[in-house]
């Protein structure tokens, strides 16, 4: 079981075939005992063939929910954080073992084996006991593509620039003391944009942040607000490797 200690959850809020077809390879690669859906019903309820086929697998979260986690979460894109600590909550009573967790967006694509792909970063011995690994870490500076980085509470006093770090997490992996450290610690204290958060208060706190393996990134892997002239062609530049592309439009 590859997987044991470093279960995969993927973030979801709506239904798709493209999507649904990645995330049934997903479990096959990786091993239905390994693989979670966390769902957001804020809006919506779960689909009744997701709770047919994935009963047991369902992280169900809502914004308010995350807000009365940490009440703090008072600016955009904002329920990351508390959602990592409900996670962990989750993977307490089904994993116990566990040590790190892969969270991925819907919109991201492994062009080859799921498995394979994040077995790259679990087993680097330079890598599989760092406590965040995304892309693009690095000390955060405003810039054209780069918007998110707003802190609040007492991180925000802690950590000015250059001390405030960024980091791109479409596929992040976090470890479990992060989040019962760091994270836990600090709700109701400070929060932020996650890209800054996660990066900024580990780094606070003397936890290990690095960017993934190069190895099992694709040749398209950025943020939407980047052009690209064709977000499909991935489908040409990839196809087969055992790599990860993002953002894929599936739905």
């Amino acid at each position: 079981m590859a997987f044991q200690k470093t279960p995969v959850v993927v973030r979801a809020h709506a239904y798709g075939q493209p999507f649904w077809s990645q995330y049934r390879r997903m479990v096959k690669d990786i091993g239905r005992e390994s693989v979670y859906l966390l769902w957001d019903v804020t809006n919506a309820p779960i689909p009744q063939n997701v709770i047919d086929e994935d009963a047991g697998y369902i992280i169900p979260i809502t914004e308010h929910a995350c807000r009365a986690i940490n009440s703090l979460h008072t600016i955009g894109y904002d329920t990351c954080e508390s959602m990592m600590v409900i996670i962990a909550d989750a993977l307490n009573l089904r994993v116990p073992a566990w040590e790190h967790v892969w969270l991925i967006e819907y919109d991201v694509v492994c062009c080859g084996h799921w498995g394979r792909t994040l077995l790259v970063a679990n087993n680097s011995p330079e890598h599989k006991d760092m406590d965040l690994m995304g892309r693009y870490f690095e000390q955060w500076r405003p810039r054209v593509h780069w918007m998110w980085g707003r802190l609040v509470g007492d991180i925000a006093k802690a950590a000015k620039t250059p001390s405030e770090w960024k980091i791109f997490i479409p596929v992040m992996r976090m470890s479990r003391r992060s989040i019962e450290g760091a994270l836990k610690h600090n709700l109701g204290k400070a929060s932020g944009y996650v890209e800054s958060y996660f990066s900024t208060i580990l780094v606070h706190y003397g936890y290990t942040v690095a960017n993934l393996p190069d190895a099992m990134i694709g040749r398209y892997f950025a943020h939407p607000a980047i052009p690209i002239n064709d977000w499909r062609s991935w489908e040409q530049q990839d196809a087969g490797k055992d790599v990860v592309c993002h953002p894929v439009k599936l739905t």
